[in-house]
């Protein structure tokens, strides 16, 4: 695998960005839709440290080398999740989510920078998933992309994005939607609605977007999937400092008349 050599590299070179090594599934095995896999990640030695990294995304990827053409997401394992201490991630392809392709499949991890903004795109070996059912007709230009590699097993070249913004919670949910390219898109944060409606006329938080009627069948769509900013408001209560009153003294005299 690719990442084996960057050790040796980092000798030669004084700053290298920091990345992953994803360790497994490993290359070329075959995996079954439905059933749980474990991804493992570890450290690839590189400099700077992976502390540089805060939190990250891990999908599941149908298709060629090139990031948008011709690939698919077919899953997501994780979004903006922080990085687990054991550095395993589980999850499950659902059954009826493609078609059989071999060593189609890899994955896509995304690990953003906790300052200066950016990414590190780090993406797995090419492996098999089959027992799908009932999944949908593959893209032609996924096949396509599948094919040409001629059953090769290495995934896609390192992504470095560093410096260039697109941190979860940062510049990334910045840029217009319609501007953004990419298997996945970013929606900023839903505000938060206020106590008491003061507007007296209805104003769009955002224009309209433009558009075409479709007068003939639209391509297939390439946006996999869009996430939405986390929500950073919160609410906290605590308990009532308040002494509690006092028993009434006088409630005798009421009790009694239930007696009557």
């Amino acid at each position: 695998m690719r990442f084996q050599s960057l050790p040796a590299l980092a000798a030669l070179v004084p700053l290298v960005a920091a990345d992953w090594l994803i360790k497994s599934p490993a290359a070329g095995v075959q995996l079954t839709a439905g059933v749980p896999i474990v991804v493992t990640i570890d450290d690839s030695r590189a400099a700077p440290p992976i502390s540089t990294f805060s939190t990250f995304t891990l999908e599941l990827i149908q298709g060629g080398q090139d990031e948008g053409t011709g690939q698919k997401m077919i899953t997501q394992f994780a979004g903006a999740a922080a990085f687990p201490e054991n550095r395993q991630i589980t999850g499950v392809v659902p059954l009826v989510a493609t078609s059989d392709l071999a060593n189609s499949f890899f994955f896509k991890l995304t690990s953003f920078a906790a300052t200066g903004g950016g990414s590190y795109v780090n993406w797995s070996n090419r492996f098999s998933i089959t027992g799908f059912s009932g999944g949908p007709p593959l893209d032609p230009a996924v096949i396509a992309a599948v094919t040409a590699l001629g059953g090769a097993t290495a995934g896609p070249d390192a992504i470095n994005r560093l410096g260039q913004g697109g941190a979860p919670g940062g510049d990334v949910f910045d840029i217009p939607f319609n501007l953004q390219t990419g298997l996945t898109k970013y929606a900023p944060m839903q505000p938060i609605p206020p106590t008491k409606i003061t507007a007296k006329v209805f104003k769009p938080l955002f224009p309209t977007s433009a558009y075409s009627i479709a007068k003939t069948f639209l391509p297939l769509p390439t946006v996999q999937k869009t996430v939405t900013q986390p929500q950073t408001f919160s609410a906290s209560s605590i308990e009532n400092p308040a002494a509690p009153a006092s028993m009434p003294t006088d409630m005798a005299k009421y009790l009694k008349r239930w007696q009557d």
